[in-house]
């Protein structure tokens, strides 16, 4: 039994010799091949010429690069899809995709023209006072201290939003106060303000003096808020006196139609 395991080990030695020595005659040294490649690609080029071409090397940054190229490209494709649909939705500010929503926003204040910037103003800072009321219908005392920062941030957000329409538009109410001041001011003068204040459809809006969930108060009374308020108030008048003008004119037109109705039955 040894004998036979003996036998087969030296059986096998002997045909790894035999391979070794083979490899050893005919596989060709190193040098003979560092000096016969550069001779060898020259005559190929020679026969062929400008057809032939060298392998390339693949340079591994540019290969990175391309596929980063890629990613990127995706990703942009990803974001510009989640904003999109942020934006249509109105997520709340507690939502994954509520940094998209913002993006978006910023996005349509960009391009927007700036006979349009006031109106988008408007739109994203009654957002803000409904993302705030939304926070604040949420708070536990597990994450109050989350919803204070995030209330906090909206807020800053929401006066932003109001200081960028008082930059826009101008809230001097000088013009106003002239009209409202003479008694006798005619329609088309009504009409110049009513052009000149059309933007301040930020009077009307419910946040401007309605306190939210916690009893706080959107606005500060500041100086500059009440010159605001006093606008809004001038607005008004103006816009109840441009009501009553058109009033009175129907009521005209009811009379003088009544009146010619009335001669017609007499003529009959």
């Amino acid at each position: 039994m040894f004998k036979f395991i003996k036998q087969k080990l030296n059986n096998k030695r002997q045909e790894k010799a035999k391979k070794e020595y083979l490899k050893s005659i005919f596989e060709p040294r190193k040098e003979f091949l560092n000096n016969s490649r550069p001779l060898f690609l020259n005559e190929v080029s020679k026969k062929y010429g400008a057809s032939f071409r060298q392998p390339i090397k693949i340079n591994a940054t540019n290969l990175v690069f391309r596929y980063a190229i890629g990613v990127v490209a995706m990703l942009l494709f990803i974001a510009s899809g989640a904003s999109v649909y942020a934006n249509q939705t109105d997520v709340d500010s507690q939502s994954p995709l509520y940094p998209f929503k913002k993006l978006n926003e910023n996005i349509q204040l960009t391009l927007a023209p700036k006979d349009k910037k006031t109106d988008l103003y408007e739109k994203f800072a009654e957002r803000r006072v409904k993302e705030i009321n939304s926070l604040v219908a949420k708070k536990s005392e597990k994450n109050s201290e989350e919803i204070k920062i995030r209330k906090e941030k909206l807020k800053e957000d929401f006066k932003n939003k109001i200081n960028k329409i008082e930059e826009q538009n101008n809230y001097s109410g000088e013009k106003t106060i002239i009209v409202e001041n003479n008694a006798d001011s005619s329609e088309q003068e009504i009409e110049e303000v009513k052009n000149e204040t059309m933007h301040l459809k930020l009077c009307n809006l419910d946040f401007i003096n309605v306190e939210n969930g916690d009893g706080e108060l959107f606005w500060k009374k500041t100086e500059k808020l009440e010159k605001f308020k006093e606008k809004c108030d001038r607005v008004k008048k103006i816009n109840s006196k441009q009501l009553e003008i058109d009033n009175n004119k129907n009521t005209n037109k009811e009379k003088n139609s009544s009146n010619e109705e009335e001669i017609k039955k007499v003529e009959d």
